[in-house]
């Protein structure tokens, strides 16, 4: 489920738990209403790589009420650079 808006200035909190490969997120984040985006960051133990606290920046766009936008950014080397995009549409 996506999380929901909140007034302007408290943080999104988000846990992720995934199965295959198992590893385990905690992210934190904001939500900006003139953009319709939330913006998460947090670090993740990435299980194909072995690397420990991987930084990493993920964001939700809510398009409109049938299209969302998923994007997650690998922020390590000091630079942002796109993993992943998933477009979501309602039928």
């Amino acid at each position: 489920a996506l999380p929901g808006p909140r007034p302007h200035g408290l943080r999104q909190h988000q846990e992720e738990v995934r199965l295959r490969p198992s590893s385990i997120l905690y992210s934190e984040g904001t939500y900006d209403g003139a953009s319709k985006t939330f913006t998460f960051t947090g670090k993740m133990d990435d299980p194909m790589t072995g690397e420990k606290n991987k930084p990493l920046k993920y964001t939700i766009q809510i398009v409109s009420k049938d299209n969302h936008v998923f994007e997650m950014f690998d922020l390590s080397g000091g630079k942002s650079v796109k993993m992943m995009e998933m477009v979501y549409t309602r039928k």
